[in-house]
């Protein structure tokens, strides 16, 4: 009802919506339909790497993409291992995305030389760092298509000093990107943020 706040445990039904590979269209995801007016996050409740994403709705749709990630940290050592990707899903049949890594990506792709995806609607594709040190990084990456997209941007596991934090946002596409920016202060000592 209005004004309620709700929450669905979907542990159980990881492995139908998150994309277990990288470099191939598949058809996982998650689809909120509503009929009236919501918010939504999703939040990871690993012991040790909690993180949340505020879902962005019809301003998470768009046709270009910069992606901001961290460039200071390593990707920690767990089981299963962790990456950083981008994590796109298509909303229309036909849909072509032109992706430019700034990094090598898991299938070949090499850094800076884009290569394009064709998806239907409603499947996804995880384009990977092919490396987990800090000494790459998908910042700076550009993403476009010809329909609407929307876009995440995640990297699991992301170790200073042996603590691993995990760290995801679907984006906004460009048409949306500002000047200004409202930053969620953590309580960490050694805080950064990218934009």
């Amino acid at each position: 009802p209005a004004n309620s706040v709700d929450s669905v445990n979907l542990t159980s039904f990881l492995a139908s919506f998150e994309n277990s590979s990288a470099d191939l269209a598949l058809n996982n995801g998650l689809k909120i339909v509503s009929d009236e007016l919501i918010s939504a996050l999703y939040e990871v409740r690993a012991s040790s790497n909690k993180e949340f994403v505020s879902l962005k709705g019809g301003k998470a749709l768009g046709t270009d993409f910069y992606t901001p990630f961290p460039t200071n940290w390593a990707t920690g050592t767990t089981t299963p291992s962790s990456f950083s990707s981008i994590e796109i899903v298509a909303t229309e049949n036909g849909t072509v995305v032109l992706i430019t890594p700034r990094t090598d990506v898991t299938g070949s792709h090499p850094a800076n030389v884009s290569y394009t995806v064709a998806l239907a609607a409603g499947q996804t594709y995880s384009a990977r760092d092919a490396n987990a040190s800090a000494a790459t990084s998908l910042a700076g990456s550009i993403v476009s298509s010809n329909k609407p997209i929307a876009l995440t941007v995640y990297s699991g596991a992301t170790s200073e000093s042996g603590t691993l934090s995990t760290m995801m946002d679907q984006l906004t596409n460009s048409t949306y990107a500002g000047k200004d920016f409202v930053i969620r202060k953590g309580k960490g000592n050694n805080e950064r943020i990218y934009i």
